[in-house]
């Protein structure tokens, strides 16, 4: 991927912006259920004959739901702990590129290998009316020869100002 200078001076461009829809936690939540319905149904038909009279299948469709929609956010939120304050500078300099007006509120890994990693960073653009929302964008990130972090492109995901309303899955606000 070339880079070329934008606006505020940085090096980096945008990834390619593909509209995947707008009901992202709906979607998200009915995907969770879905596979939690799988996940209940060998469970259930695994369970010994003697005991499958005493348990009711709903509870278990209950617990692997809550599994399955919890289960990501446990996940970026270790490797987010593991990894993340190395990333911080690269984090910034790749949200900066965006060009939202606020600040960082968080952001998390969503996937990290020993050179590359893929980060959402969730910040605040204040409109030119006074409002504020909370955008989301997508950084990759790329590991130098000195070992330090550095921003290789980003994408928008959801921001109201730019018009785009992207899926996130798992969703962030």
């Amino acid at each position: 991927m070339g880079k070329t200078s934008n606006s505020t001076g940085s090096n980096l461009l945008p990834a390619s912006d593909v509209k995947t829809g707008m009901l992202g936690t709906v979607a998200y939540l009915i995907i969770c259920a879905i596979v939690a319905g799988i996940l209940a149904s060998l469970l259930v038909m695994f369970r010994p004959v003697k005991d499958r009279g005493e348990t009711k299948p709903w509870i278990s469709f209950i617990f692997c739901y809550i599994f399955v929609v919890i289960a990501p956010y446990a996940y970026i939120e270790v490797i987010t702990k593991m990894y993340g304050t190395p990333m911080e500078d690269a984090v910034a300099k790749g949200y900066a590129a965006a060009q939202f007006n606020g600040p960082i509120k968080y952001y998390r890994i969503v996937s990290y290998d020993k050179q590359t990693a893929r980060v959402l960073v969730v910040g605040t653009d204040v409109a030119e009316w006074g409002g504020t929302e909370n955008p989301v964008v997508s950084v990759v990130l790329r590991k130098e020869h000195n070992g330090s972090w550095a921003a290789d492109s980003y994408k928008v995901l959801t921001s109201g100002r730019l018009n785009q309303d992207n899926l996130v899955l798992p969703p962030y606000f």
